[in-house]
């Protein structure tokens, strides 16, 4: 026992659990009943008593009306704290207590969705959005279905979210484009009327504008955010819809929320549209630091994360997004696909940067928090590269191939998504690891065609990576070929693609392809022009891992102390990176060059 006051005749309190435990276990059920009673009637006379002890002591008396009523009070007063997986678990609570009224249930059922959702249990608060769908009509119906959604979607259930967008869509009358075609047709139709149209408004306040108007902006943002990752260039002419409804509508948060996303949308084609990004993006920027609403701000932010990566500016893009982050998470709530979102961006330009130990502390920590609520969405972005990555730099590429087995499952989508891009790239590279060039080519050779069909390749960054990565799987594969001659030509052909790309990135990319090709050949000469290039190059992004790599190539082919300089370089940046066998980086980043 323990006294609350300096005397002994004070309040005295027993405070080890088996102490409380063995006593009430002594106690007649009846008179446990009766205490519990007493303590209740007590305390809610005492006008101060916290509303789930209340709603224990009801229950332990038997009185289930009142203790759920109590523990839903407790759960709002949770929820009205942010402390919402509190506020879930307080809501459950209510609900099975609940015995009255549909109306009130349905509230509850209600009011746990959102906590859910605000606690960024995606999953569990879509089913328990459904739940309170069931028996609503109209536009309740549609909204708790589009919540549903959204949730399945955003915590990486995109199936099911599409299935339910699919239906809630054609029942609006904005049906859900269902073929590659049909995507160009709508996307390039909408597109060029945003052109001619321009994207002027008329503001106005939400209460100027019809209901149903909003709503279906909504949904179509809901759409566009939802399934954007998997799928950009799918719903991107969703999006452009919703951005031409929010411009006829003039509210200004909405407004500013779709101009930022369309701004992204439009990026994804890489260069040649940076100039309409750019206009679109400035327009969104300035209506949210006027309008001054939090989620507007790390919208814009995040949105130019997003742009950043599709520009293959990879130190702004995570500058950008550690921004939105820090808006979304003091000033907001409800938000934790724009903070997945922004988590994956900063973990893909470490991933592309080859910044390997903070990659490791960041996606150790984002994963572990994922896995926690449930999403599959982070779990499966970091899990089909990070974490595949990861275990190559520790030469573990059984674990790696684990990792990309794993994700990949957990998904569990079908079509061919980013994340379907993601473990194809995985899977590759650890065939390249391990130096058998064949069966990375093989890989990469019987899946093409569905990348290209998926329309992936049309997003720049994407078309640049992955025609890299079978550039790399063709000169790795001739390293080992009888007559690698027709390899070094195909090779050629998609270094020669990836230069008329001229980004940052594709220019190191394009020549260290050309080295491979030239090594081929035994031009030793031209081999070592092309790598000084790719040096130069990848420095403008802080390559590490290829920087390093085209070190320990220069390294190989120079003689003198310019070899050694070389070579001590290329030990020290792997090792900065703890790289426990470089040789192996070296045949993933840059094959064909043999030693």
């Amino acid at each position: 026992i323990r006294s609350s006051g300096p005397r002994l005749s004070d309040d005295l309190e027993t405070y080890h659990d088996r102490v409380r435990e063995s006593v009430v276990t002594h106690l007649n059920p009846a008179l446990v009943r009766h205490y519990h009673d007493v303590l209740a009637a007590a305390l809610e006379a005492s006008g101060d008593a916290d509303a789930e002890t209340l709603a224990v002591h009801f229950e332990g008396a038997g009185d289930l009306t009142r203790a759920g009523s109590y523990f839903a009070h407790a759960a709002r007063t949770a929820a009205g704290s942010l402390a919402f997986d509190r506020a879930a678990t307080l809501f459950r609570r209510a609900l099975e207590l609940h015995s009255g009224h549909r109306d009130e249930r349905h509230e509850l059922q209600r009011a746990l969705a959102d906590a859910l959702a605000n606690a960024g249990r995606g999953f569990d608060a879509a089913e328990a959005y459904l739940a309170a769908a069931d028996g609503c009509a109209g536009e309740e119906l549609l909204t708790l279905e589009g919540l549903a959604a959204t949730q399945y979607c955003i915590s990486g259930h995109p199936d099911q979210g599409r299935g339910i967008f699919k239906r809630i869509l054609a029942r609006v009358g904005m049906p859900l484009p269902d073929s590659p075609l049909r995507v160009i047709v709508a996307l390039v139709w909408r597109r060029t009327w945003l052109r001619l149209r321009g994207v002027g408004f008329t503001e106005r306040v939400a209460s100027q504008v019809d209901p149903t108007v909003l709503r279906r902006i909504d949904l179509l943002w809901s759409v566009s955010t939802g399934l954007s990752l998997p799928d950009a260039l799918g719903v991107a002419s969703m999006q452009t819809k919703g951005l031409l409804l929010a411009l006829e509508a003039g509210e200004p948060y909405r407004l500013a929320r779709s101009l930022a996303f369309e701004a992204f949308l439009v990026s994804t084609a890489g260069w040649p549209t940076a100039a309409r990004t750019a206009e679109l993006f400035a327009k969104a920027d300035a209506l949210a630091r006027r309008i001054d609403d939090p989620h507007a701000l790390g919208m814009v932010r995040l949105s130019a994360g997003l742009i950043a990566l599709d520009q293959t500016r990879f130190a702004d893009a995570m500058a950008h997004c550690e921004e939105a982050e820090a808006i979304l998470r003091n000033r907001c709530t409800g938000v934790w696909w724009e903070v997945a979102t922004a988590r994956s961006v900063i973990a893909w330009t470490l991933w592309h940067r080859g910044h390997c130990d903070e990659l490791r502390r960041r996606a150790t920590a984002y994963i572990s928090e994922a896995r926690d609520r449930g999403d599959m969405f982070t779990v499966t972005n970091l899990g089909a590269v990070a974490l595949p990555h990861l275990s190559l730099v520790a030469d573990d590429p059984v674990t790696a191939a684990r990792e990309v087995d794993e994700a990949i499952a957990a998904w569990g989508v079908q079509g061919f998504h980013l994340q379907h891009v993601a473990a194809m790239l995985s899977r590759a590279h650890i065939h390249l690891y391990r130096g058998d060039g064949p069966a990375a080519l093989a890989h990469i050779d019987s899946l093409w065609p569905a990348l290209r069909r998926a329309l992936q390749l049309r997003t720049q960054i994407v078309r640049i990576m992955m025609v890299d990565l079978r550039a790399r799987c063709v000169l790795a594969a001739a390293s080992v070929a009888r007559d690698p001659r027709p390899l070094a030509r195909r090779a050629e052909r998609y270094a020669r693609q990836i230069d008329r790309e001229q980004t940052a990135m594709s220019k190191p990319f394009a020549a260290t392809l050309h080295a491979g090709v030239a090594a081929l050949r035994g031009e030793t000469d031209t081999a070592v022009g092309h790598l000084r290039r790719a040096m130069h190059d990848y420095a403008v992004f802080d390559d590490r891992l290829r920087t390093a790599a085209v070190h320990h190539l220069l390294g190989m082919y120079l003689a003198g102390d310019a070899g050694a300089e070389h070579r001590a370089a290329a030990g020290a940046a792997f090792a900065r990176e703890r790289v426990r066998r470089p040789v192996g980086m070296v045949a993933l980043y840059a094959p064909g060059h043999g030693g």
